[in-house]
């Protein structure tokens, strides 16, 4: 998970960057990597795509650390948590 995304934001802040880089350098033997990003309910159109937009930032921030790696993007989800658990993208990897 990449949580601490602000409120209406999809932008890495330096701290999540450093956990995504930490957490790809340990993980050398990836070979594919999901990205979801989520937000809370109510959910509008304009959360929704806040929330791929955060899975396209992590994704796009993994790929650049590791060209080799296949990524992909899944549609924003929502949950019903509040606060910043709810601005944060599930990574899955392979």
């Amino acid at each position: 998970m990449v949580p601490g995304f602000a409120l209406d934001s999809a932008k890495l802040t330096p701290k999540m960057k450093r956990a995504i880089k930490k957490f790809v350098r340990s993980n050398p033997t990836l070979t594919t990597v999901t990205c979801k990003g989520f937000t809370s309910l109510p959910v509008s159109a304009r959360d929704m795509r806040i929330a791929t937009d955060r899975g396209k930032a992590v994704c796009k921030y993994i790929k650049k650390l590791n060209p080799d790696l296949s990524v992909k993007v899944l549609k924003g989800g929502h949950n019903n948590n509040s606060g910043s658990e709810t601005r944060r993208v599930r990574i899955v990897m392979r």
